[in-house]
């Protein structure tokens, strides 16, 4: 994205990952490069992985101090009643050349993650990633979990908020009522260094 332009992408239907009619590992790839004063919201479509399919997916940001960026990532293992197959995750992302984010998630630990949770009987499960960088996007929850929701606030500025659940839906609601509760709680008074 150039400097000093808005862009916002939304995607409109799922990328749906099969098992390939030769053995390997699909991939997924996208690089990010967000110049001065560049705003980007970037909402993929779910990525589908079905049963028996393999896939790692990857997502490279390189973003100037003064760019801001919403990224929001979706992955559900697996259609509906269909156990998921195997998938593997990481966004790295760079601030003027620095890093302020390396980050792994795969299929096995939404699995463990659920397992966890008595109340899901599903065989598949869901994640949903949202980063958040950029001067405006510095400020500190309140309350960093709620279900299977939690905000990370990174130390070079911004937020990465995941949620886990046994389906896309429920994903989405762990985070939203995250989000609705650190609205309504006080904000977090300002430290004096």
């Amino acid at each position: 994205v150039g400097e000093g332009a808005r862009l916002s992408v939304e995607g409109v239907a799922a990328t749906i990952a099969l098992q390939g009619v030769v053995a390997g590992v699909g991939e997924l790839r996208q690089n990010i490069v967000l110049a001065r004063n560049a705003q980007l919201h970037l909402a993929l479509p779910a990525l589908i992985v079905t049963e028996d399919a393999k896939v790692r997916s990857r997502t490279e940001i390189n973003a100037a101090a003064s760019a801001e960026l919403v990224l929001i990532e979706q992955v559900s293992l697996g259609r509906f009643e269909e156990s998921g197959g195997q998938w593997s995750g990481r966004i790295l992302a760079d601030v003027d050349g620095r890093p302020v984010l390396r980050q792994t998630q795969s299929s096995d630990s939404v699995v463990q993650v659920l397992a966890l949770d008595l109340q899901s009987a599903l065989p598949a499960g869901a994640i949903v990633s949202r980063l958040e960088l950029g001067p405006s996007m510095c400020e500190l929850p309140t309350i960093n979990s709620h279900g299977n929701a939690m905000v990370a606030v990174l130390e070079a500025g911004g937020t990465l908020h995941t949620s886990v659940g046994p389906s896309l839906a429920l994903a989405h609601r762990d985070l939203r009522e995250l989000e609705q509760m650190n609205r309504a709680a006080p904000p977090i008074p300002s430290q004096r260094v």
